[in-house]
């Protein structure tokens, strides 16, 4: 339910920022006054105020006081929208358990909670390298940092957010402030994205894992009852920089906008860039969705220099079809797509509290730039869980230490490319080897060995043996990683015959069986390894 709103503006409603000396309540008074409107509450961002204007006035009246004196800015009260499925058919799975979460680690599978092999993906590797990242902190991590998130609400009752969130309040338009229930289920998607509670044996887990970390449901966005008679939900101008103010104050270290307006608008919401001003200001990093219309520009508010703007990554490492990219990209992150297989494996799973959702623990699977964008603002509220304070330093590192994607360097399809978790969070460069599918048998063999063969930029021999894993794929072999311990056989030598010393390497079968591979299995393949080096050039590697 709601108020009865144009797609455009809010009716009967403008807003005013004065200028620094007429915000005095009589002087505002006069000067809304003389413009034929009348003030009707202050916004939390200092001097700004919601005007009632005469419907069929807004944009006149909002003219008007732009050109008076006294007036920083004045505009309708515009409306931007969230998307529940931003591509394809949104569908709830039987289990939503992490050998479904490509986005936070690819190794060329999808598997579902048994272990059993469901699809393959469309690139190994194609993810932001969490698993490497949750491996180097250990599940206990207790650093401490706060996400805001500015959407449709959070259902804080489900089981991967309880006890997550420390603020909530409404600022939607004709609601009550108390009404903090997430009644569309974007919210709730989004905020599962950025920080489900990891290691708790259910669910997924989100990019900001730990047990100390927070959430401010800052609720903008409602449902809304539109003149063609369809109910959308929808996020006042107002109560989007009221959101984003008020968050800031509650502590949030980062803020996600998972919503936006046509990419093809000339200009965004002076409010509302007022709004993120006061955030950056205040050391807080806003992180907002590029847009889901395969545009060549970005939608505001991501267009904002104010918003970091994410573009979203398929599970190839390709643009999103639908991701809008431009010059105000800054970086890309796994948002799901469509895939060949005809199921939604390819989009991002994550927490449901859609309408009509049979329980509170459900799951489902969505695409969008709404989904990349939680990707890293999880991943900044990691940085500033690790000790990283400034926003202009954690900016600087997921620039530095993302994924080059497309062209060298950047670029307007993917920014400075696509995020990656370890490397942002530990300083440490990951060697992607891929590792060509063998299948080896658990009958005859007592151990396993893999080469890595050094080339131009990687020296093998280098490599510190108890820094490689190996990522178990195939039926029957479960979701685990072995990370290779110091006490297998390692040897280096000249296997290739090209004059550069290459690095053995041994697995205990029954270590690998320990690390999920189930017992009664005769073989299983090996889909790939990582190995932290100090160059990122990829080694070649066989078993």
């Amino acid at each position: 339910g709601g108020a009865v709103i144009p797609i455009d503006f809010v009716p009967g409603q403008a807003v005013v920022r004065f200028a620094p000396g007429s915000e005095g309540l009589a002087r505002a008074r006069q000067i809304v006054g003389a413009a034929g409107g009348t003030l009707r509450r202050s916004l939390q961002l200092d001097r700004a105020w919601v005007v009632e204007v005469p419907e069929g006035s807004e944009a006149r009246v909002a003219a008007t006081l732009s050109g008076m004196d006294g007036v920083e800015f004045a505009e309708p009260d515009f409306l931007m929208a969230v998307v529940p499925c931003e591509s394809g058919q949104c569908e709830t799975p039987n289990d939503g358990f992490f050998g479904y979460k490509w986005d936070l680690h690819n190794d060329g599978s999808i598997n579902n909670a048994t272990g059993a092999l469901l699809g393959l993906t469309g690139r190994t590797d194609a993810d932001i390298d969490w698993l490497e990242m949750y491996q180097s902190l250990g599940p206990a991590f207790g650093g401490t940092a706060t996400i805001g998130v500015i959407d449709s609400g959070i259902r804080d009752s489900h089981q991967d957010l309880v006890g997550r969130v420390v603020a909530a309040r409404n600022f939607a338009l004709g609601y009550p402030e108390t009404l903090t229930e997430d009644r569309d289920g974007h919210g709730t998607h989004v905020a599962g994205i950025a920080a489900a509670r990891g290691n708790n044996a259910i669910g997924v887990s989100g990019v900001a894992y730990g047990p100390n970390i927070r959430l401010v449901n800052a609720k903008s966005c409602e449902l809304y009852l539109f003149p063609d008679g369809s109910v959308q939900t929808s996020c006042p101008t107002s109560s989007t920089a009221d959101a984003i103010v008020w968050a800031v104050d509650n502590g949030a270290d980062v803020l996600n906008l998972s919503l936006g307006g046509s990419p093809a608008a000339a200009s965004g919401s002076a409010l509302q860039q007022a709004a993120l001003q006061y955030a950056r200001a205040n050391d807080v990093l806003p992180f907002c969705a590029t847009g889901n219309d395969n545009y060549p520009g970005i939608a505001f508010p991501a267009r904002f220099p104010e918003c970091v703007a994410v573009g979203a990554t398929n599970w190839s490492d390709q643009r999103a079809s639908y991701s809008n990219y431009g010059a105000e990209i800054e970086l890309s992150a796994p948002g799901g797509d469509l895939n060949p297989l005809g199921t939604p494996y390819g989009f991002i799973l994550s927490l449901d509290a859609a309408p009509g959702t049979a329980t509170i623990n459900s799951y489902l699977w969505m695409a969008g730039t709404s989904m990349a964008t939680p990707q890293v603002a999880g991943l900044a509220a990691m940085l500033r869980a690790n000790g990283m304070s400034s926003a202009d330093a954690i900016l600087a590192r997921l620039k530095s230490t993302a994924d080059d994607l497309g062209p060298a360097g950047w670029d307007p399809q993917f920014g400075s490319g696509r995020v990656n978790a370890f490397q942002a969070v530990t300083g440490r460069a990951l060697a992607a080897m891929d590792v060509q599918p063998s299948k080896v048998s658990l009958a005859r063999s007592a151990q396993v060995t893999v080469y890595l063969y050094s080339r131009t930029g990687f020296d093998a021999a280098a490599v510190d043996p108890a820094t490689v894993r190996l990522h178990p794929g195939g039926t029957g072999s479960g979701a685990g990683v072995m990370k290779r311990g110091t006490a297998y056989m390692t040897s280096t030598r000249d296997v290739d015959g090209d004059g550069r010393a290459d690095r053995l390497l041994s697995f205990a079968v029954s270590d690998l069986k320990a690390a999920g591979l189930d017992v009664g299995t005769t073989t299983f393949v090996l889909r790939g390894a990582t190995v932290e080096a100090n160059d990122a050039t990829p080694p070649v590697v066989t078993p």
